[in-house]
């Protein structure tokens, strides 16, 4: 940085006398002064806020790179409301279409039984989240089959994806949080689940600033990133009266290891996991899959 001294004036200790005015020279050379102190004035804010961020690195300050070594474990008091006492793990064997994935995540949800449920799709589909726009997604996937969801998100291709859900019933604390806080929680616990695995990954702080209807090409807070700042985790929540429902997506490849990678998630979600074998059944079932079937319930938005 280049430093500004201002020369003498008239006299050696750049005094002046009764009556005597600064030259037009001094004065531009006072101004330059003047300059040069604000410059180091903003310089030495930058420098502050600079070290103030290096010195929380661990705490606010990863809110730019959330790497699992400076963001985990969780916050205090978080451990307990992430831990459920008891968890069912259902690798759901059946392949369904859309509408019939959705309806069984419904219907669990009424079952009011904290559930982890992975699954597959019966021929090629994409799923838009609530508030999405069909046509826009049309565009995006054309050949592909398209079901609304119930809960919130973007557009989200499932021909390659290992999708997923979690059901918390009502009386859970991971249900009463608030959505960010649940998504950053239920993340958290998915981030070392993955790193458990082998895939290195990392919460993503904030917005991406992409203009995109898709979910994987635009990273919100508290989605998972790979090294090359990739999404490979997204979700989308909704709360009921009985509960909270988390519907997710993996993005990691044909040779990931989905049933490991969720039964990983399941250990880091619960002090109790216990297997699932369930069949949907009941008089309100088939309502759910004519719900999400209907052209109504697609073309809503």
């Amino acid at each position: 940085m280049t430093w500004c001294c201002p020369c003498s004036s008239s006299r050696r200790d750049g005094t002046r006398g009764p009556g005597e005015t600064l030259p037009r020279s001094g004065r531009k050379q006072r101004r330059s002064l003047r300059v040069c102190e604000l410059l180091l004035a903003i310089f030495l804010l930058r420098i502050r806020r600079l070290w103030i961020y290096l010195s929380s690195a661990s705490g606010k300050g990863c809110q730019e790179s959330r790497s699992l070594e400076r963001c985990l474990p969780l916050r205090p008091g978080e451990k307990d409301m992430l831990e459920l006492e008891n968890l069912e793990l259902w690798c759901d064997p059946v392949a369904r279409n859309g509408p019939e994935n959705m309806a069984v995540d419904s219907w669990l949800l009424g079952r009011e039984v904290p559930v982890l449920r992975t699954y597959h799709w019966k021929g090629n589909w994409g799923s838009v989240g609530y508030f999405g726009e069909v046509e826009k997604a049309r565009q995006v996937l054309p050949d592909v089959s398209l079901v609304r969801r119930a809960t919130g998100g973007g557009l989200v291709d499932h021909q390659n994806d290992i999708t997923y859900t979690l059901v918390v019933p009502r009386s859970y604390d991971l249900a009463k949080a608030k959505g960010a806080e649940s998504y950053r929680v239920i993340h958290s616990a998915l981030a070392i689940a993955l790193k458990k695995n082998g895939h290195e990954v990392e919460l993503v702080g904030q917005d991406s600033e992409v203009d995109s209807s898709s979910c994987f090409e635009k990273p919100v807070e508290w989605d998972l990133i790979d090294k090359f700042g990739q999404k490979v985790a997204g979700a989308g929540q909704r709360r009921t009266r009985k509960g909270l429902l988390h519907q997710g997506s993996i993005l990691l490849g044909d040779s990931a290891d989905g049933a490991g990678i969720l039964s990983r998630l399941a250990g880091e979600l619960a002090r109790s996991v216990r297997s699932l074998e369930v069949k949907p059944s009941g008089e309100g079932f088939p309502a759910l899959v004519r719900q999400f079937s209907a052209a109504s319930w697609l073309e809503r938005r």
